[in-house]
């Protein structure tokens, strides 16, 4: 029950940004429809309904998370991301953020697709805020993915200049806030850690690098939920160079 708690209360905290983009976009499009016609109430109107449809896939996909009798199918990753970037897209190129990708286009795992996707969008919106916050010259997202015969490991890296080493330790945890969260995008570090680790059997972590911060997901590319023991990763190699 308390994981159902934890659940709703992400609901709540990720409908905040959709909730306040939808309203900015609206106000945009009555002052725009009155001013030039059709070329900028397009693209309004293309950024609300993206919104709408996040909103409304959102609470499908915590309504599956209790479901037990779903399957995991084969993703392919570079997809995924294409999905999750012309969700974000908008915003980050209003904040002048890029993506890079570093993916092979044929990298496919077994997993529950939505859940997936919620985690790298929580992961990218964490970068995003993280940038926005430093402030630094270079605005810069990073997406890697590697793979060998048993791991998938999916990187998400920043030019945020990195988390505080007092709180590192805890971003995983329940209801655990920064100064800099303000917004409530995405289901929140505690589930996106929850999903990976219980429900996939992998692993997420995160380390600072050089510039930022780099979150890393590792996944057993075979294995379904209950049907093992999760994958025991070496975390006994340095990440301080990275």
């Amino acid at each position: 029950m308390a994981e159902i708690g934890s659940m709703l209360e992400s609901i709540a905290h990720q409908w905040r940004q959709p909730l306040n983009i939808l309203g900015l976009s609206m106000t945009r499009l009555n002052l725009s429809c009155s001013l030039d016609g059709k070329g900028e109430s397009a693209k309004v109107l293309e950024i609300a309904e993206a919104q709408i449809e996040y909103m409304s896939q959102t609470i499908d996909d915590f309504r599956n998370f209790f479901k037990q009798d779903r399957s995991q199918i084969p993703v392919n990753i570079n997809a995924m991301v294409n999905d999750v970037e012309a969700l974000l897209g908008p915003l980050l190129i209003r904040k002048k953020i890029t993506i890079e990708r570093e993916i092979d286009p044929e990298i496919e795992v077994l997993v529950y697709p939505n859940e997936l996707k919620q985690v790298l969008i929580n992961l990218v919106n964490n970068a995003r805020e993280a940038i926005e916050h430093h402030r630094g010259e270079e605005r810069l997202i990073r997406i890697r993915c590697t793979t060998d015969e048993r791991y998938c490991t999916i990187a998400i890296e920043d030019t945020g200049g990195g988390i505080d080493v007092s709180i590192i330790d805890k971003i995983f945890d329940p209801y655990f806030t920064t100064k800099f969260e303000s917004q409530g995008t995405g289901i929140g570090l505690y589930m996106a850690k929850m999903i990976i680790e219980k429900h996939f059997l992998g692993k997420l972590s995160v380390y600072n690098t050089l510039k930022g911060a780099c979150f890393e997901i590792r996944l057993n590319r075979g294995v379904k939920e209950g049907s093992g023991i999760p994958p025991q990763i070496d975390d006994s190699r340095s990440h301080s160079d990275s």
